[in-house]
């Protein structure tokens, strides 16, 4: 969104979805990375260790 510089309302708009799910689905996606980079980097220390 930012990249584009988009709010959650005209990305809603030009998406034909609503504000709120826009704002959710973007929630479930950064948790979803947040999630896997953190399990990468643990990977990485345990292998250093």
């Amino acid at each position: 969104m930012k990249q584009y510089g988009l709010r959650y309302k005209e990305a809603a708009a030009i998406l034909e979805l609503s504000t709120k799910t826009v704002e959710n689905q973007l929630a479930i996606a950064l948790k979803k990375l947040t999630t896997a980079v953190t399990f990468r980097l643990e990977m990485k220390v345990m292998k250093k260790i």
